[in-house]
């Protein structure tokens, strides 16, 4: 079962869930927002439902060292 989540919080609408999708421009707070709820990876897809990549933890702290 997928679960999709709100862009801007990260917010889950689901209760159980394999994978979250999520547009390909969330924010790397929504990001750790999910990740803080699940350990299920977030599929990231682009505007016509494509997917465009795949967010994990390695893709989070790499993020989280960029912004240092």
């Amino acid at each position: 079962m997928l679960a999709t989540s709100d862009p801007e919080t990260g917010i889950i609408a689901a209760d159980r869930f394999d994978m979250i999708v999520a547009p390909v421009d969330l924010t790397l707070r929504a990001a750790i927002a999910l990740k803080r709820q699940t350990d299920h990876p977030i599929l990231l897809v682009d505007q016509l439902g494509r997917l465009a990549g795949l967010c994990g933890d390695d893709e989070i702290y790499r993020g989280l060292l960029r912004r240092q």
